[in-house]
């Protein structure tokens, strides 16, 4: 309890990250836009089985509209195109920018996770650490 409380004393948030792939499938730097999309289809059918406390909603980084794109961004959520002069650029991560690639979250942006950015699947789980 005492641990507990110097704890919320001092962290505010605290935020997790995986990174996954899926066996059979190239990285996205390396995929082909089909591949891409076959990705983002296991990962909207395995978001879509989540348990109820995690559901949310799959959001297509080319249908974002511009105020769930500034939402997103502000909470530090977003992923962005990698410019050429970046690594994950140069390396291809870029291409046919943005098909198959999206973001899953809860209502509560607790739970993100990534679809085709650097990883096929990057998860994140953020707590608030209420005082």
């Amino acid at each position: 309890e005492e641990q507990a409380g110097k704890f919320a004393q001092y962290v505010t948030s605290t935020r997790v990250r995986a990174a996954r792939n899926i066996s059979g499938f190239s990285l996205p730097a390396g995929s082909s836009v089909e591949e891409r999309l076959e990705v983002e289809t296991v990962l909207k059918q395995a978001f879509s089985s989540l348990p109820e406390e995690l559901q949310g909603s799959y959001f297509p980084l080319g249908e974002l509209t511009a105020e769930q794109e500034e939402e997103l961004q502000a909470g530090g959520f977003l992923f962005q195109k990698p410019g050429p002069m970046q690594l994950l650029g140069a390396a291809g991560a870029g291409r046919s920018w943005p098909d198959g690639r999206g973001i899953f979250h809860n209502p509560s942006n607790t739970v993100l996770c990534w679809c085709n950015e650097e990883d096929q699947c990057r998860i994140i789980a953020v707590e608030v650490v209420r005082g």
